[in-house]
């Protein structure tokens, strides 16, 4: 066992902890550290670690198990909206439908987000990414892109101003909100 990497781990599940409602930050810890220690948490996607785990079994990083937590997602709720592509990546099952173009690339810049925090890394995501995605979605609105990010409703979504070309921008609490309804919303199917 490498008890660097448990250190590191324990100090990530301990700032991911505090930021539950203070009634599960306990039970938060000991799920997370209890998969640390079984070896579940932190892998790479993709990465050279043996293990039994089969190749399209959706491995769910300690920050995006405690999003859950907070949001009241369960894995099976997850695994209807996303799914692993057994190459480390992930393939959305269910996408946004219906609504307007606007709406479309909203949903799609947090999808991709969320896409980011299995990943292994922050709910973050990239105008240009977005503006990918939405092309070979056919909700790209070349137009009211911009606009559309940077109407206030959806600008505090984001830490920062989305835009193709621009950084990655981190989600806001209210965009990880929004995320969690979303989730919610696609895996009853609607």
């Amino acid at each position: 066992m490498d008890y660097e990497k448990v250190k590191a781990g324990i100090q990530e599940i301990s700032q991911i902890a505090s930021g539950v409602p203070e009634a599960f930050q306990e039970k938060c810890f000991e799920v997370l550290l209890r998969a640390l220690l079984a070896g579940t948490a932190g892998r790479e996607p993709g990465g050279s670690e043996d293990t039994n785990d089969p190749p399209n079994e959706l491995r769910v990083p300690p920050r995006v198990r405690a999003f859950m937590a907070r949001r009241g997602i369960t894995d099976e709720k997850l695994m209807q909206v996303v799914m692993a592509d057994g190459e480390g990546g992930f393939l959305f099952v269910r996408k946004p439908s219906g609504g307007s173009l606007a709406a479309a690339q909203i949903e799609w810049s947090l999808l991709l987000a969320l896409k980011s925090a299995l990943m292994g890394g922050a709910f973050s995501l990239s105008g240009e990414d977005v503006r990918a995605v939405c092309e070979d979605e056919n909700c790209y609105d070349r137009r009211n892109f911009a606009t559309n990010f940077k109407r206030s409703s959806n600008a505090m979504l984001y830490k920062g101003p989305v835009v193709p070309g621009g950084e990655s921008q981190s989600l806001s609490p209210a965009g990880e909100e929004r995320l969690g309804e979303l989730i919610l919303r696609l895996s009853e199917g609607a």
